[in-house]
């Protein structure tokens, strides 16, 4: 195995045991596939890489308008929907630790393809595609040059995402656009006559990420 590889894997047993043990809504059994995937479409060209994310994005926005029950407000939910949620109120506050981790693994492990699940998939595939396309197609290099695009694009998306991220119907492609959005204005913040110093304090976060998305189940 490559090296990404090993440490994809690695990543994945963390995902398995924070799903089960730690919180419901872990992230890195999806990047840890979403890796995997990732390998095997790193030699393929830009444009095909951007046709796969544009696609997935497109099908990740229409299946969560269409599939995401848990946006229907109680009063029109169907009776399953009604009953999943009465059910997870009750074990979480009164069920014992190994019920809880037991119902975590069938939900977040066992039924990771669920129907309340294909939007949140997708859309991990879609974006990490897209990050892929960003960096085969060269679009972060030489990032002092391209300031005046990357203040351009920031204006733009920061308030479209914010108003996107108003309608909960739209929380899909409102979340992509403003995570693309505040990506773009931290490059511009990053390229400009503080960068490095804006770079220097933020460095050491990055590299603590996993640490820290970890340490927060630990507290909360």
């Amino acid at each position: 195995l490559s090296a990404q590889a090993r440490r994809l894997c690695v990543l994945l047993v963390f995902g398995l045991l924070h799903s089960a043990f730690g919180w419901w809504g872990d992230i890195l059994l999806n990047y840890a596939l979403l890796g995997l995937l990732l390998l095997a479409l790193h030699k393929a060209p830009p444009r095909v890489v951007f046709g796969l994310a544009l696609v997935v994005y497109v099908v990740a926005s229409v299946v969560s308008f269409l599939f995401d029950e848990w946006l229907v407000p109680a009063s029109v939910a169907s009776a399953e929907t009604l009953a999943y949620r009465a059910e997870n109120v009750r074990l979480y506050a009164t069920g014992s630790f190994w019920e809880i981790s037991v119902h975590r693994w069938d939900e977040a492990v066992l039924g990771f393809l669920m129907q309340w699940n294909w939007a949140y998939r997708l859309n991990t595939v879609a974006m990490g595609a897209f990050g892929l396309f960003v960096q085969r197609a060269g679009l972060l290099d030489d990032l002092g040059t391209k300031r005046r695009m990357l203040g351009r694009a920031a204006a733009v998306l920061v308030p479209v995402g914010l108003g996107l991220c108003l309608v909960p119907q739209l929380y899909v492609p409102g979340g992509d656009v403003l995570a693309v959005a505040w990506a773009t204005l931290f490059l511009w913040l990053g390229t400009g006559p503080r960068g490095a110093m804006l770079i220097r304090a933020f460095s050491p976060l990055g590299r603590c990420a996993i640490s820290g998305y970890l340490g927060q189940t630990l507290v909360f």
